[in-house]
């Protein structure tokens, strides 16, 4: 699971000419995610099991899957946006 914390100054509306303000806020955070590492120590096949050959199968067999951790950022973005539905907007009689 991702804890996520906001971001601080970093929410804007959106340029001149669009048609709806849109305000956007981003969260940040990090998480840990286990890595693949070749029982035989072949960098090429860090991350990816199935690209190892018969020989890191056999040494996998007797050592079992091996991963490292590693931090990897995640930020989201959550956009809100204002939306006039002119069909229901009320005309001030004059």
């Amino acid at each position: 699971m991702v804890e996520l914390d906001p971001v601080v100054g970093n929410t804007f509306i959106a340029e001149k000419g669009d048609p709806v303000p849109i305000d956007s806020t981003y969260w940040a955070g990090w998480e840990t995610k286990g890595v693949y590492v070749c029982p035989r120590g072949i960098p090429v096949h860090r991350g990816e099991p199935d690209d190892c050959g018969w020989k890191c199968k056999e040494a996998r067999a007797k050592m079992g899957y091996i991963y490292d951790k590693k931090l990897v950022a995640r930020v989201l973005q959550v956009k809100t946006e204002t939306v006039l539905d002119t069909r229901v907007c009320l005309v001030h009689p004059q």
